[in-house]
């Protein structure tokens, strides 16, 4: 069957306050990690629609060592209704450290349980989205929640 590859960070990047150290999202995928948050909301829905309907298998991996450096490690696999996803639009200002979080349209402001569902507290949450650009006082996110699970914001 075709897969489609959706990569996990099996550590923090450079930029992060947390860089090197574990992640876990490997572990917790499913658990206390139901969902990953990714750009490129058009590609993602064209190619999970395909997972959806069971024509290609979504393949979620991590790498074994350094990112692109190393090989991929196969950590679960996802077809059919075990998939959703749901478009979201992030603004982030660094100066009052507030995040606004917009989903399918409807303001969101439970944001502590955002960043568990993605296996993250709140401040690493901000730090892994919005941490690599430290020039712009307010950042936009635009993207697209793929949930592992059927739920639903």
């Amino acid at each position: 069957m075709k897969k489609i590859l959706l990569i996990l960070s099996r550590c923090f990047p450079i930029y992060h306050p947390r860089r090197g150290q574990e992640t876990h999202f490997a572990e917790n995928l499913g658990d206390t990690k139901i969902h990953t948050i990714r750009a490129g909301y058009d590609r993602w829905k064209h190619n999970l629609e395909k997972a959806q309907r069971g024509d290609f298998v979504l393949s979620v991996r991590q790498w074994t060592g350094n990112p692109y450096n190393s090989s991929q490690q196969e950590i679960a696999r996802f077809t059919g209704s075990q998939i959703g996803y749901q478009r979201i639009s992030m603004t982030y200002d660094a100066v009052s450290d507030e995040l606004k979080v917009v989903i399918d349209g409807k303001r969101y402001t439970d944001l502590e349980t955002l960043a568990h569902n993605d296996g993250l507290s709140l401040a690493d949450f901000k730090a892994f989205l919005f941490g690599a650009d430290k020039t712009a006082r307010v950042q936009l996110f635009q993207g697209i929640i793929i949930h592992f699970t059927d739920f639903r914001y």
